[in-house]
């Protein structure tokens, strides 16, 4: 399974576009009791110590596992604000941009993380799948041909060598 940087795989990410709608979890059911008061204590932390970067990003993730990317990227935000050096909240930053549908941003986001962090396995996973989606496919190639190159035994890159096999499957027409 290919993760993220917060332990989310991208596909449950990319399959969450098509089913949120609204205050849904990913898997399309309303966010349960417990998940709606773990996110009400995270927001009472964080009026408590709004400058606090581990309750930014859980408050992000809080509000991604339910579907409403655009309060995750609000939090992503505000994390990166704060700790602007942390590829991982960019990423993060960035898959929520996917998931609204704002590939531009979620590209913007994925390039600034792996300046940051040259070679970040799913930094180089994540922009292959946006570059794919915008339909630059040589530089999908590219970022996951790095990632294979880099990171050659991970998930990612075997992940990655599948989607380079298929794209030029159809790109050959075959």
């Amino acid at each position: 399974m290919i993760y993220d940087s917060n332990r989310r795989s991208l596909e449950g990410k990319i399959s969450a576009l098509s089913s949120a709608q609204g205050p849904h979890s990913v898997a399309g059911q309303p966010p349960t009791g417990e998940l709606m008061r773990m996110i009400q204590s995270i927001l009472m932390e964080l009026e408590k110590n709004p400058d606090n970067v581990d309750l930014q990003v859980q408050a992000g993730n809080a509000y991604f596992d339910i579907g409403q990317f655009d309060k995750a990227v609000g939090y992503y935000k505000g994390a990166s604000a704060l700790a602007p050096d942390n590829a991982e909240i960019l990423i993060d930053m960035g898959v929520s941009h996917f998931n609204l549908g704002q590939l531009d941003s979620a590209l913007v986001f994925m390039q600034q993380a792996l300046q940051i962090e040259d070679g970040h396995k799913q930094g180089l996973y994540n922009i292959g799948i946006v570059y794919y989606n915008l339909g630059r496919f040589d530089q999908a190639i590219q970022a996951w041909n790095e990632l294979i190159q880099k990171h050659t035994n991970s998930a990612e890159a075997q992940a990655a060598k599948e989607f380079i096999e298929q794209l030029k499957k159809q790109q050959s027409g075959t």
